[in-house]
């Protein structure tokens, strides 16, 4: 939810990113300490782990022929970073054998700002609300004669739009996952995917 909302850039909290990693780590430290946790590692999710490793390994070329060797160097440890979260996010969601949470928390944080967006654009229109942040619109969306370029809580609109992109899937997956569960699972996904595609 932090990293999909930007919170931590948003509300200006120093450290909110090392804060949710430490947390994150502890917290697996702590589920391995039970001897069915751990017996669930035997059988680690290997499908997208092997896939960062892939992608960690196609940039072998890249950092090994840069011309900017400092940008290179602070952009690959920003990268690992993200990396290791990544991977704790994935241990954690194995452990709890909850993967569909994961999925959740993705796309209801991204439904919650879409409908931000789509507030600014149908309802507030040339006066859109920053909705303390996390509903942005980009400057040159601003002039005469422009389209709205709608940013989320991110400073550029086309990233915002990459997160929305990800999130599809998932919003998708719910969607189709509420069929087998109940008529209001099947309404509040769909409102939830109506939203993000509002995005």
């Amino acid at each position: 939810v932090s990293e999909f909302s930007n919170a931590a850039i948003v509300f200006a909290v120093p450290g909110l990113y090392v804060a949710t990693l430490g947390f994150g780590v502890l917290s697996t430290l702590i589920a391995l300490r039970r001897p069915e946790m751990r017996a669930r590692l035997r059988h680690p999710p290997v499908a997208p782990i092997t896939l960062l490793a892939c992608y960690l390994l196609s940039l072998i070329p890249a950092v090994w022929f840069t011309e900017a060797p400092a940008a290179t160097t602070e952009k690959m440890v920003s990268l690992l970073k993200d990396c290791v979260v990544l991977v704790i996010v994935l241990v954690l969601a194995h452990l709890v054998d909850r993967p569909w949470w994961m999925a959740a928390a993705i796309v209801l944080t991204l439904a919650v700002i879409s409908t931000m967006t789509v507030i600014n654009q149908v309802l507030l229109g040339a006066q859109p609300s920053t909705f303390g942040g996390f509903a942005t619109v980009t400057a040159p969306a601003l002039g005469e004669n422009s389209t709205p370029r709608h940013a989320g809580p991110l400073p550029d609109s086309n990233f915002w739009g990459r997160n929305l992109v990800l999130g599809l899937p998932l919003a998708y997956a719910l969607m189709h996952r509420s069929i087998f569960i109940g008529r209001l699972s099947r309404v509040g996904w769909g409102l939830a995917t109506a939203a993000i595609l509002g995005g």
